[in-house]
């Protein structure tokens, strides 16, 4: 069962290369864009400076993720967090810029 599975996977990776399959993963990836740009652009119309928020999804680097803080700035697309926990790695000032759909609301 499990090799049937992964001969089945092979196959598929083998004809991605397919102009059919091309234009699916066009489709899929326009699809993705799409739901991912309409969250955001809820996000951004509902969170306010002063507002507690998460950092969730995957994020780069890692250990950001789960982390709170507090909008301290909006930008166009963006938002200026200032992480809870302060000064963490990189972001020595304990600011992080994020776009809106790496954030949710909290209490």
């Amino acid at each position: 069962m499990a090799q049937t599975k992964l001969m089945d996977a092979m196959d598929i990776v083998d004809r991605l290369d397919d102009e059919e399959f091309s234009q699916l993963i066009d489709y899929i990836r326009y699809k993705v864009k799409a739901r991912r740009d309409q969250k955001s652009a809820k996000t951004l119309a509902s969170i306010k400076v002063g507002d507690r928020v998460r950092i969730v999804g995957p994020t780069k680097p890692q250990y950001l993720a789960g982390m709170t803080g507090t909008i301290e700035k909006r930008r166009q697309t963006k938002l200026v967090v200032k992480l809870s926990a302060g000064p963490v790695g990189k972001f020595r000032d304990g600011k992080v810029i994020c776009p809106a759909s790496m954030l949710e609301k909290i209490g």
